[in-house]
């Protein structure tokens, strides 16, 4: 299908409390069993923190729910209230009436994109309906709508028709005037003129079975349209308002497969189809109760059970409730790795000394923290899992007094109680940062160093155990001698360059800060039997376009991937009065070759980075926001290495945070420092949808 032709629509719902409006759609009034199919996936047009504490989105489908016919659903935000224990849509101490939008609860709700695609229809100034959807001549239609050629408005409202790139249209209405950004819904407004959109717009669409789409909305209708504005999965949009045919700030939303009536004409047709929410979980309704955090069933596929009356709480954000989490003491400088059935942690406690202690999660998804072991002074440290399956680990660490790197196994017991190893400390001093990760071939880990010199060594460890007892050998190192002031290390086991079908890089990829401020990466690869690493390829990470060098403040680096190809995902802070976040996806051929894929930049002020692995291509990235909170953004990594934001999560009173993700258990292990100084250990369920 060419884009250029692609035309969309303003589909106009009615609310089912509405009487027809002039110009309107009228729906079947009867409640329909839906038809259970393959249905479209679609993320949740809103994040974790959209919503305050304790409120949750809520659906009963929508009246005259008739899929594949009408597949679309009304979305409201409720809350429990704890002195009448019941479910309420309006914010403590609303007692109005009629009730003004303002005390509703999804009233200003911001709304992120669902899908990658371009606006190809929209409308932003329709004023909002009266309250209460009674007050007035019509239904609670505003004054301006009876001014119309048809003497009502479009019950769509203010909306949005986002045209995805294979044939879908996902339409969001009734949102708040004003709300949707200029550079997204071009159509001019004043305060005279283009009030509203009315029936007379026209639709015209000549496929049986097929409506067809309102041209008043239609973008490339518009004088001067040259391009549709283009979206990304996770861009704000607009707000929850209570325009057109709507009794109270609600959104609505359907999904609509597309067409053409013929090649001659071209006119755009769409009809409803099946459709999910995907990267997103439910849970049926319970009177009186808040919904269970153990009891969300994964949505993928196949459409809820919509009848109009059973209502369902949606849970729509790739990082859920926090589901338990354990006190451990005051301290700094977290660290945490995470295996199947548990992992380490290590910190500064309160006497600035280093200590490690193990921990276990049952199948319940609850953790258990074991007893500390006490070491000494560390001038910096990190933990690093052995492999995929034992729960054991390895502090890499720099000793305080001696500036030598010493490395400490621990095997973590199904009780989270810990054994410490044999101690393996290097003969050189004047370490001065490290950082670890898993070796890609055995039973080892590899190390990252800042050196005496100031440059960069990387080493292979080797671990052996016998019961319960680990020692640690040195088998391979390398370095290079550009001096740095940071740097991460993350391992990759299946490199391939997007236009290989064959072949994988196993070794480790280093991201650094270098002297002079600019974020270089470096590939290493390790031989089979772990007794040969060599540094392969460094380049410096410049802008995706312009290819121009930029400024850090902080580096960070994860790798993942699936699919047998692997993506490196390095994330900076700038080095600007602003320090955003600039996050880039590297290729890593068979070879060791590095090559650049795609950018994102966010926003700031940013620092203290972390990352990790969440999903088989997704990743967490963690940042410190000003001084007492943190953010955590979500990003999917398409198989062509693509970034795509998919959610957030804010955490106030925060100060440090260290991530480790569990893809094969969907979940994520967060150890992180309060404002007061304790150091919390937390697991927040994940609901990534690993094939999309």
């Amino acid at each position: 299908m060419n884009i250029e032709t692609f035309v969309a629509t303003a589909r106009r719902v009615v609310q089912t409390s509405y009487l027809p409006m002039a110009g309107a759609l009228v729906l079947a009034s009867v409640y329909a069993t839906p038809r259970i199919a393959e249905a479209y996936p679609v993320k949740p047009p809103w994040r974790a923190d959209s919503l305050p504490a304790d409120n949750f989105m809520i659906t009963k489908g929508h009246g005259g729910y008739n899929c594949p016919g009408n597949c679309g659903i009304d979305l409201k935000v409720w809350r429990l209230d704890p002195t009448s224990s019941a479910w309420t849509f309006l914010k403590p101490g609303s007692t109005a009436t009629p009730t003004p939008h303002e005390d509703h609860l999804a009233w200003g709700m911001p709304l992120f994109s669902p899908v990658d695609g371009e606006v190809v229809a929209c409308w932003w100034n329709m004023e909002e309906d009266l309250p209460g959807g009674s007050v007035g001549p019509t239904n609670g239609e505003p004054l301006s709508c009876f001014s119309t050629p048809d003497g009502g408005c479009v019950v769509s409202g203010n909306h949005l028709m986002i045209r995805t790139f294979d044939g879908h249209v996902v339409y969001l209405a009734h949102l708040q005037r004003g709300s949707i950004p200029a550079g997204l819904c071009p159509i001019p407004g004043t305060a005279t003129t283009n009030l509203t959109l009315t029936a007379s717009s026209g639709e015209v669409c000549n496929k049986s079975g097929w409506g067809g789409m309102w041209n008043g909305a239609r973008l490339d209708l518009q004088p001067g349209f040259t391009a549709y504005p283009q979206v990304k999965k996770g861009d704000f949009v607009a707000r929850i308002g209570s325009s057109g045919g709507s009794d109270a700030p609600h959104l609505h939303m359907s999904v609509y497969e597309y067409s053409e009536d013929s090649i001659v004409t071209k006119n755009p047709c769409i009809r409803g189809e099946p459709w999910e929410f995907s990267e997103a979980f439910s849970q049926e309704v319970v009177s009186g109760v808040e919904p269970d955090v153990n009891d969300w069933d994964r949505l993928e596929g196949e459409e809820l059970p919509f009848d109009g009356i059973t209502g369902f709480h949606l849970w729509g954000d790739p990082l859920g409730p926090r589901n338990d989490h354990v006190f451990v003491e005051n301290g700094t400088m977290p660290a945490v790795a995470a295996t199947a059935s548990g992992g380490l942690i290590a910190y500064k406690n309160s006497s600035n000394i280093l200590e490690a202690a193990g921990f276990t999660i049952d199948l319940a998804g609850q953790i258990d923290l074991g007893p500390e072991d006490v070491r000494s002074g560390a001038v910096d440290f990190d933990v690093a899992r052995i492999n995929q399956v034992d729960p054991h680990a390895v502090v890499a660490y720099i000793d305080g007094t001696t500036t030598r790197l010493s490395l400490l196994p621990y095997f973590v017991e199904s009780d989270a109680d810990i054994i410490a190893g044999g101690l393996h400390s290097e003969l050189s001093s004047g370490a001065q940062l490290v950082r670890a990760t898993a070796s890609p071939n055995d039973n080892g880990i590899v190390v990252a160093i800042k050196n005496s010199l100031d440059g960069v060594s990387v080493v292979n460890y080797e671990t052996t155990r016998v019961g319960t007892h680990i020692t640690v050998s040195r088998e391979a190192s390398d370095l290079t001698s550009p001096e740095i002031i940071d740097l991460d290390v993350a391992t990759i086991v299946a490199g391939r360059a997007r236009s290989e079908t064959t072949g994988a890089f196993k070794g480790v990829v280093t991201a650094e800060r270098r002297d002079d401020n600019t974020l270089w990466l470096q590939s290493w690869k390790l031989d089979s039997t772990g007794s040969n690493l060599d540094q392969i390829d460094a380049k410096q990470v410049t802008t995706l376009v312009g290819n121009v060098g930029f400024g850090v403040s902080e580096v960070d680096v994860t790798v993942t991937g699936s699919f047998g190809r692997e993506y490196i995902l390095v994330s900076s802070a700038l080095d600007t009065g602003s320090s955003s976040l600039r996050l880039q996806t590297w290729e890593v051929s068979s070879l060791g070759i590095l090559g650049k894929v795609d950018q994102f930049d966010g926003g700031g002020p940013i620092s203290h980075l972390s990352s990790t692995r969440s999903g088989l291509q997704d990743a967490l990235v963690g940042m410190r926001l000003g001084t007492s909170s943190h953010t955590l953004l979500s990003f999917h990594v398409t198989s062509d290495g693509l970034i795509r934001r998919v959610g957030t999560w804010d955490g106030e009173n925060i100060q440090a945070l260290a991530l480790a993700g569990r893809s094969s258990q969907e979940d994520a292990i967060a150890l992180f420092r309060t404002a007061s100084g304790m150091l919390d250990l937390a697991r927040y369920v994940t609901n990534y949808m690993w094939s999309l």
